[in-house]
């Protein structure tokens, strides 16, 4: 149910633009066939913590901060400033903005959820389905915003025999817990129907992930979900102890982080202790990627873990690690390598391969050195 990405238009012609900002050179020229540079674009507000971005095609982009949103429809050369979205209950929060044109897209922050069909220049309010403060995680939409998933959690009553996990209390009494859910909603969320998880220990759900219409993946903070049937039913993934470690993962110490996928066969997922892991066959079994050449795991160990990952083919692929240095693999996460960005939050990568990157110093955009 995602919003689905443009076909990229006039790539060879124009990928991003750039001012008279200085290059930021990769760290290595054997990445890719051409070393990569990267660009500031665009500065952001001061004091912005852990901004988004959405890269729609090589025209149109936009940024979130916790104070405004910034959009280009001409490859990054000029930026346009809009009034942000969100409450000031949901403050303290870049948010994040998907869209799938230029007109059409949503807002989602701190369980806020908003429209616009004007570029993100006005906004409408849409309810959000989990009524307890803040437990709504995630919300996707389909291209036309009618057909919708969200990742969260309900205020359920304590039955018999259950024992909810530590810290999954909704109520001072002890007598209920919050129950990992997935939303779903077919008339652009004016109403939403409950999918609760019947494992109770995933006790929040926190994102959900359209791989095909029909193959979903939901993370929630403790294991992995997946839907062959476009959200109506889902299934807790076990992994197989042929091929992660023997202790893996440990109920509240290993969590999933984020997941990206090239086709409905091909995944890649992070774990909150550096693990990676690989599927081949749709998500029904994963593997972890054995000692790789990890720059992201040196170092503190609250940095050693990817919290985003970007694959564009079986091959090639980008990630940021907990610190927010962004790393580069071209042999599917076997090896990787370090790019010279620092405290970048997000990024994405147009299909030709460029990059689009932001951080609390500014936007990026990358381009190849023949």
């Amino acid at each position: 149910m995602k919003i689905k990405r443009a076909t990229p238009l006039a790539i060879a012609v124009i990928s991003c633009m750039w001012g008279q900002e200085p290059a930021v050179r990769t760290g290595n020229a054997a990445v890719d066939q051409a070393a990569l540079s990267f660009h500031r674009v665009a500065k952001l507000p001061p004091g912005s913590i852990a901004p988004t971005i959405f890269v729609l095609d090589p025209l149109h982009v936009w940024v979130a901060s916790e104070t405004s949103i910034l959009a280009t429809v001409d490859g990054g050369r000029h930026w346009a400033t809009l009034d942000h979205p969100h409450p000031r209950k949901a403050n303290n929060s870049s948010g994040r903005v998907r869209f799938s044109d230029s007109s059409q897209g949503t807002f989602f922050a701190f369980g806020y959820l908003m429209k616009t069909v004007y570029g993100g220049k006005s906004w409408k309010p849409v309810p959000v389905p989990a009524r307890y403060p803040n437990e709504t995680n995630d919300v996707i939409f389909d291209a036309n915003l009618r057909n919708g998933l969200a990742a969260g959690a309900l205020c359920t009553p304590i039955h018999e025999g259950v024992a909810p996990p530590n810290n999954a209390w909704c109520d001072q009494e002890g007598k209920r817990y919050l129950s990992a859910t997935v939303f779903s909603t077919d008339d652009g969320g004016i109403t939403w129907r409950s999918h609760p998880m019947t494992y109770h220990a995933a006790f929040r759900m926190m994102h959900v992930y359209e791989a095909t219409p029909t193959l979903i993946f939901a993370l929630a903070q403790n294991s992995l979900f997946r839907s062959g049937d476009g959200g109506r039913s889902w299934q807790r993934i076990e992994m197989a102890s042929n091929c992660v470690s023997r202790d893996f993962p440990k109920e509240f110490e290993n969590r999933p982080i984020d997941i990206s996928f090239v086709n409905e066969q091909s995944s890649w997922l992070s774990y909150l202790h550096g693990d990676l892991l690989r599927t081949m066959d749709g998500g029904f079994h994963w593997c972890a990627i054995r000692n790789p050449k990890v720059s992201w795991r040196k170092g503190a160990a609250w940095a050693a873990h990817f919290e985003r990952l970007r694959f564009t083919s079986e091959a090639s692929g980008w990630g940021i690690a907990g610190d927010g240095s962004v790393h580069h693999t071209q042999d599917g996460g076997q090896t990787w390598t370090k790019v010279h960005l620092s405290d970048i939050s997000d990024l994405d990568v147009l299909p030709d391969g460029t990059v689009w990157a932001v951080g609390a110093s500014g936007v990026f955009c990358s381009r190849r050195l023949e």
